[in-house]
């Protein structure tokens, strides 16, 4: 435990300097939650890499000495950055997401920090068996424009079924979505909107997760040691 001591010491005070930095560089505000999450994450990735520092520590040469572990000794690494990386997204998706609900028309602008979404325009289309209203929204970011997406809105006549086409704009660090509702009348709309920060690293983490534990099930030692134990019980069967 001696060993241990010093370098888990060492992640805990990186882990809090960055749980507490993160939520001022992406969000502006902190959030007690969302630090508590960051801190973990923090800690288990940071703790990960340390281990394998220390691994390596007596070796001269470090990078075959990397090169050299396991297969299952790096699926480990990876269940365990892909945790981390799962807590980030959960802790930032759960305490920073943004939804919201707002009468909009042509024209019309709505400011979310430091997003802001614009009604660009609004077109009826009609189909063989539907008809339906697309919408062009417009998005800025600190009052540049990122993107412009398209909702709609449209009913099958037949069927008499509604359909809901969301409008998205991603990118790694978040999820954009806006989505029609229903028309108000005077030409407005119900629109939703909703900013979701780091969802994509919930799914991105368990394909890490997953990707580790795959990995460790092709090491070849496990397979070694089954063979040496599938003898002894078919031994022990025979008595």
């Amino acid at each position: 435990m001696a060993e241990l001591v010093k370098p888990l010491l060492l992640a805990l005070v990186l882990a809090v300097a960055i749980g507490f930095a993160l939520p001022f560089i992406f969000a502006n505000h902190m959030s007690g939650m969302a630090v508590i999450g960051l801190i973990m994450a923090a800690w288990i990735a940071i703790a990960t890499v340390q281990e394998l520092r220390l691994r390596i520590a007596s070796r001269e040469q470090k990078l075959p000495a990397l090169v050299k572990l396991g297969r299952s000794h790096w699926g480990m690494v990876l269940g365990h950055v892909g945790f981390a990386v799962v807590i980030i997204g959960i802790a930032l998706v759960q305490n920073y997401e943004v939804e919201r609900t707002v009468r909009m028309a042509p024209g019309d602008t709505f400011v979310q920090a430091p997003y802001s979404f614009t009604f660009k325009s609004l077109k009826h289309r009609e189909g063989s068996n539907w008809i339906s209203d697309a919408a062009k929204f417009e998005i800025s970011r600190h009052d540049k424009v990122i993107g412009t997406v398209l909702s709609e809105k449209r009913f099958y006549t037949i069927q008499r079924q509604i359909q809901t086409k969301t409008a998205l704009q991603v990118n790694p660090l978040r999820d954009l979505y806006i989505a029609m509702g229903e028309e108000l009348g005077d030409g407005s709309w119900a629109v939703r909107i909703q900013i979701k920060p780091f969802v994509r690293w919930i799914w991105f983490g368990g394909v890490l997760m997953a990707l580790g534990g795959l990995l460790s099930m092709t090491d070849k030692r496990y397979r070694l040691q089954r063979k040496k134990i599938v003898p002894v019980q078919a031994k022990e069967a025979n008595v």
